[in-house]
């Protein structure tokens, strides 16, 4: 048994040239309906929810704004109502969106907050006088 020879010859028909009737036509594809889109991740839902416009009443008036900036909006009032956890993102939130700050800023941050915590030399002669075995011993005057 021996396989048939293969001839290249002149026919519409063969491996890679289906019949003429079975062909798309020119400018048609394939798959008209193209690539299924798949899963949305969560980062592109965050975002598209944040884009989603909400109206808020201000006074008299309705206002249509993102709820992105609503909630930018409740932050800062919650800020500047006392609440410690929201003026801390506030000013977090402002430190890194400051112009001319580039990724910097958590370092600033930390080195201030270390400034702030420093005790100054009246607070440290009042934990001294609390504390007098933190003293350091007398010395005799070189024995």
């Amino acid at each position: 048994m021996s396989k048939p020879s293969k001839t290249r010859g002149d026919y519409q028909v063969g491996y890679g040239r289906p019949p003429i009737h079975s062909r798309f036509p020119p400018g048609q594809s394939g798959n008209p309906a193209g690539k299924k889109k798949g899963q949305p991740t969560v980062s592109e839902i965050f975002m598209r929810e944040a884009a989603r416009l909400v109206k808020i009443k201000r006074g008299d008036t309705v206002e249509t704004i993102t709820k992105h900036e609503a909630l930018v909006r409740r932050l800062f009032q919650m800020a500047m109502e006392g609440d410690i956890a929201a003026a801390r993102l506030v000013l977090l939130a402002l430190s890194q969106n400051a112009p001319g700050s580039a990724g910097g800023a958590a370092e600033d941050e930390t080195e201030n907050l270390a400034f702030m915590a420093a005790p100054d030399d009246d607070t440290l002669r009042r934990m001294l006088g609390r504390f007098p075995h933190l003293l350091p011993a007398p010395s005799d005057g070189g024995t």
